[in-house]
């Protein structure tokens, strides 16, 4: 019996299991449509008309500053709308959204300060076409989580986006990265969340029946998630705990620059 190959899979290869089962991979990459050396402007973190320093101390400072405002932005709009009586609905889907063009936005905040070729795609528009052949039948799956991250056009990461992070939502987390790490993707796999709200016991069961596959899980929020006191209501608004945050930029940095 063979296993997969460690390497990221090109868009025609086969890799066979056993004697009655291959798998075939295909990649879907889907390259940004707007020049790669020109950063996004949507949100606070728009780089445009900024001068850009050549120290790399300086750069990676701005990164945080600029994430710390746009995060605590974020936040007070989420207090403003609750106040405003938005449905619950809209509420959840704004977080998530909002999430996830945070992460989205950062990573072209290194592209523009540091002139590196990286870019960020949302899941939705970058999926991985998984198929497998099984005795008679062909079975297609299209993959993806919440961001994929790419440096020099090559797929590098993917991070999965939440307002809170609880037992149910990581063991998914953990299916989705499995699932790219069976196919072959040698990729890093990261969580993004404001807060915790996951048991211990379930994310160390979770972890080693998936034999680790969250390389890290990067959490904004002190404490432990309360439903009843929802930090988009403005008298339980939690403060970013700065540290978590550079914490998060810092492994970024590694990762893209």
């Amino acid at each position: 019996m063979e296993t997969l190959p460690d390497s990221t899979p090109t868009s025609n290869m086969e890799v066979i299991i056993d004697k009655t089962r291959v798998i075939k991979i295909k990649k879907k990459d889907i390259r940004p449509k707007t020049n790669i050396t020109t950063p996004v402007q949507d949100g606070h973190l728009a780089t445009q008309n900024m001068i850009i320093p050549e120290d790399h101390n300086e750069i990676i400072n701005i990164i945080i500053e600029k994430s710390y405002t746009e995060l605590n932005t974020i936040m007070d709009n989420w207090c403003k709308n609750h106040e405003e009586n938005f449905s619950g609905g809209k509420m959840r889907n704004d977080r998530g959204e909002d999430i996830e063009n945070f992460v989205k936005n950062v990573v072209y905040m290194f592209q523009a300060l540091y002139g590196v070729n990286v870019y960020a795609l949302k899941g939705a528009d970058d999926k991985k076409e998984l198929i497998l052949h099984h005795k008679d039948k062909t079975l297609k799956k299209d993959h993806q989580v919440d961001i994929h991250i790419y440096k020099n056009d090559e797929f590098i990461a993917v991070i999965e986006c939440k307002a809170y992070l609880d037992s149910c939502y990581y063991v998914r987390a953990c299916d989705d990265f499995r699932l790219f790490r069976k196919f072959g993707y040698n990729i890093k796999q990261y969580i993004f969340s404001l807060e915790n709200s996951i048991d211990l016991n379930t994310k160390a069961f979770t972890d080693a029946i998936n034999d680790y596959v969250c390389d890290d899980i990067f959490y904004m929020l002190d404490g432990k998630r309360s439903s009843n006191k929802p930090i988009y209501d403005k008298q339980h608004k939690k403060i970013i705990n700065k540290e978590k945050l550079v914490y998060f930029i810092t492994s970024l940095q590694k990762l893209l620059v």
